[in-house]
């Protein structure tokens, strides 16, 4: 995890080695109850809402929030604050 100030506001971007979304999935991973297809076992628990409410609350704060993936290197969520 990285914080940064940038032209206007601030950065906070939230790395993750893991296998990386799919270009397929990436427009849905920001909506209620999307979660990730993993055939009929889920083998991480949750319902799909907590990206959805960090997405909302962020909009409500004036900010954004990108997904940058890559199936070999893994994902980072990148948060804008504006001030």
């Amino acid at each position: 995890m990285t914080a940064s100030i940038i032209d206007g506001g601030w950065q906070l971007c939230i790395i993750d080695n893991g296998p990386g979304i799919l270009a397929e999935h990436q427009p849905f991973i920001f909506n209620r109850f999307y979660r990730l297809p993993s055939g009929d076992r889920h083998e991480v628990k949750g319902y799909g809402i907590g990206l959805a409410q960090v997405k909302t609350l962020l909009l409500k704060m004036n900010g954004q929030i990108r997904l940058d993936s890559n199936p070999v290197k893994g994902i980072t969520f990148t948060l804008t604050f504006k001030c």
